[in-house]
C-alpha cells in the first residue's frame, strides 16, 4: 500500500467513531452498521489530493431511522452524499440500505461492484460485507463476456454515428459521440480483464493500465492529436481521408483483436450486438 494510501486509510478510520456517534440513538446505542471507505482514496488513485469518502450500509429494517440521523430526521435517498465535519475534517457519508447493495451487486452493477472490489472495510462488527465482497469477487466470467459484447456494440453504434457528424460537419455532435466511444472502448478493456471499470473520473488513467489499454495507448494518442480534424466546415464527404475516422478504425481492428485473444471473435460479438436490436 502506498504512502498516501494508508494515510487516507488511517484518516477514515479516525472519522469511524465520531461518524457511529452520529448514528447513535437516544439511548447512546451504537448501531448495527458497516463502514467502508470508499472513493478514490480506497483505490491505486489514492494521492495527496484525494478525500474521505465513506459508505455506510445500514440492515434494512434499521434503514429509515439510522440514516435519517444523518440528515436532520429527513430519509435520505440511497447513497446520497453528505458532507461532514468529522475528526476535524470534511468527510463525505452516503448511507446505503443493505438490501438495496445487494441488489445492484446481484444485478451486476458496474459502479456497485467496483466500490465492492476496491473499498476498504474499516467497521463491520456484524459481518454485513462478507456476502456483498463474495459478490464482487466471483463475478461469474459470461457476466464479463456479456459486457464486452454490450461495450463493443456501443462502441460501433457511436462509431457509425460520429461518421454521419463529421459528414455533415457537426464537430460539437462529433465529440459528444467520441467521448461516448471512448467510453465503451475503455470499460471493454476493464471487461476483457473480468473487472469493472473505473468510475469516470480514472477511466482513461486506469483503463491504460490494463492490457488491452496498453495495447490501444499510441493510437488513443494519436487520437487526440487529430482532434483538430473534427473541425471541417463542410463536413468529410470521404471518410477515408479524415485521420480521426482512420485511427477510430485502427482501435476498433485492436479492440477486436483483443476480443478474439479471448475467444470471441469480432464477427461474433457484432452479430450478437445487431441480434439484440
Amino acid at each position: 500500500m502506498s504512502g498516501a494510501r494508508a494515510q487516507l486509510v488511517e484518516r477514515g478510520q479516525e472519522a469511524v467513531a465520531p461518524l457511529l456517534a452520529l448514528l447513535a440513538g437516544p439511548e447512546g446505542g451504537v448501531p448495527g452498521v458497516a463502514v467502508l471507505l470508499a472513493g478514490s482514496a480506497a483505490t491505486e488513485f489514492a494521492d495527496h489530493y484525494s478525500g474521505i469518502d465513506l459508505a455506510v450500509l445500514v440492515p434494512d429494517e434499521s434503514w429509515e431511522v439510522v440514516a435519517a440521523r444523518l440528515c436532520g430526521g429527513r430519509v435520505p435517498e440511497p447513497g446520497e452524499v453528505r458532507s461532514l465535519s468529522l475528526a476535524g475534517r470534511r468527510v463525505k457519508v452516503s448511507p446505503w440500505p443493505l438490501g438495496e447493495v445487494g441488489r445492484r451487486a446481484r444485478q451486476w452493477d458496474d459502479a456497485v461492484l467496483y466500490t465492492l472490489s476496491t473499498a476498504r472495510v474499516l467497521h463491520d462488527p456484524d459481518g454485513l460485507t462478507g456476502p456483498l465482497l463474495a459478490l464482487a469477487r466471483d463475478v461469474p466470467p459470461a457476466v464479463w463476456g456479456e459486457k464486452a459484447a454490450l461495450a463493443y456494440r456501443q462502441f460501433r453504434q457511436r462509431k457509425a454515428s460520429l461518421a454521419w457528424a463529421l459528414r455533415r460537419g457537426q464537430p460539437f455532435l462529433c465529440l459528444d459521440n467520441l467521448t461516448q466511444l471512448l467510453t465503451a472502448a475503455l470499460s471493454l478493456c476493464y471487461y476483457l480483464e473480468g473487472k469493472p471499470p473505473a468510475n469516470r473520473k480514472w477511466l482513461f488513467r486506469g483503463a491504460l493500465r490494463t492490457a488491452p489499454g496498453q495495447a490501444l495507448r499510441p493510437l488513443l494518442f494519436d487520437l487526440f492529436s487529430s482532434l483538430g480534424d473534427i473541425a471541417l466546415l463542410g463536413g468529410s464527404f470521404s471518410l477515408r481521408r479524415n485521420r480521426l475516422y482512420r485511427l477510430l478504425g485502427e482501435i476498433q481492428a485492436q479492440l477486436e483483436a483483443e476480443l478474439a485473444r479471448r475467444g470471441r471473435s469480432g464477427v461474433e460479438v457484432r452479430g450478437r450486438a445487431a441480434g439484440g436490436g
